[in-house]
């Protein structure tokens, strides 16, 4: 399955979720999709591993920030929180590029990382960031610094699950392995997918001021 094609699946499940899920409902959905993310990409590895001659995943870590995640997330915490957890959580890392316009500041938020993981990124915080304003709209009778609050909750509830998830999906993978030298496949194909992370950190300690 190609990155397209998951990313469709993606689109789909989110579709899915319902014009107005709730705050559990647009979290979990979140996560649902972030599992099909994850699974599509430890398969991938597995495939390289069993197959060497098969194509390897070369494309470049860049910055990409020239076309940025949030063009101004403003005072916004919870947006930048949420762009650094959705990012992790698909191999990329963000930084701020602190803009000024008059006599005013904004923050863009912009990404490193692979051009498709990117994609993901972006497609889950755009969806993700909708929902967050519309549901933080509801909280009406309420002040400024509750729905700061809310909305931090939101994202913290979102990296709660991610977490969940993908720790789940592992020991899913391994659990699920007929015999000790699948089992072995499985976990060499979860370092892979690691390391493909941590090349992005590598990356930009060494591009990146």
């Amino acid at each position: 399955m190609t990155q397209d094609a998951i990313l469709d699946k993606v689109r789909k499940l989110l579709r899915l979720a319902g014009n107005n899920p709730s705050q559990e409902e647009a979290t979990s959905a979140a996560a649902m999709a972030q599992l099909l993310i994850d699974q599509h990409n430890l398969t991938q590895a597995m495939i390289e591993i069993e197959h060497p001659d098969a194509p390897k995943d070369d494309e470049p870590i860049s910055d990409l920030g020239q076309v940025p995640l949030d063009a101004d997330t403003g005072r916004d915490e919870a947006r930048i929180r949420l762009a650094s957890v959705l990012a992790r959580a698909d191999g990329c890392k963000i930084y701020l590029n602190h803009i000024r316009y008059g006599t005013n500041r904004g923050r863009r938020v912009c990404l490193i990382g692979r051009a498709s993981d990117a994609d993901t990124v972006r497609y889950l915080y755009a969806w993700v960031s909708k929902e967050m304003d519309r549901l933080s709209r509801e909280c009406k009778g309420y002040g400024r610094v509750y729905r700061a609050n809310f909305r931090l909750g939101i994202v913290d509830a979102i990296r709660e699950k991610l977490h969940e998830g993908r720790e789940a999906a592992k020991r899913t993978a391994q659990a699920q392995a007929p015999n000790p030298q699948a089992l072995v496949l499985v976990n060499q194909a979860l370092a892979r997918v690691e390391a493909r992370s941590a090349s992005v950190e590598a990356w930009t300690k060494q591009h990146m001021r």
